[in-house]
């Protein structure tokens, strides 16, 4: 079966009064078992001009939602919170399985296949942007 690759562009307003162009492509969550199984979003995410993701929020789906990266050090995984992604002008940054990801922490439902949602990214300089995230296996 094809799915279908969810695609959102939005224009978010600067804080500095101008209009910054952000693309968000593909976000997307994989099912969880149960509510309290963690959850994690990946999409890419491409601006017009330098900015900063400062973190992330969806209310309706989690109690806490974080940024996360995973490294590897000395061949040991680890996931820390980032505090901050720096996001070049045309350049694209994935978010994706074993690297940059947003975390969602205690689920008010378990994640099902088909189920869409709203994620709110807060960057430093376009403010809030709301993106929807398709969950699929």
């Amino acid at each position: 079966m094809i799915r279908a690759v969810v695609a959102v562009s939005l224009l978010a307003l600067a804080a500095c009064g101008g209009d910054a162009e952000l693309e968000v492509r593909d976000a997307w969550a994989r099912p969880t078992p149960l509510a309290t199984t963690p959850a994690a979003v990946y999409f890419e995410v491409e601006v017009a001009e330098d900015d900063v993701l400062l973190g992330a929020s969806a209310p309706d789906v989690a109690a806490v939602t974080e940024v996360h990266e995973t490294m590897s050090d000395d061949d040991v995984m680890s996931m820390h919170e980032s505090h901050g992604v720096e996001l070049t002008a045309g350049e694209t940054v994935v978010f994706e399985p074993g690297g940059l990801h947003v975390m969602l922490v205690d689920l008010l439902a378990p994640l099902e296949a088909g189920q869409r949602f709203d994620l709110t990214l807060t960057l430093e300089r376009a403010g809030e942007v709301q993106v929807e995230v398709e969950v699929r296996e």
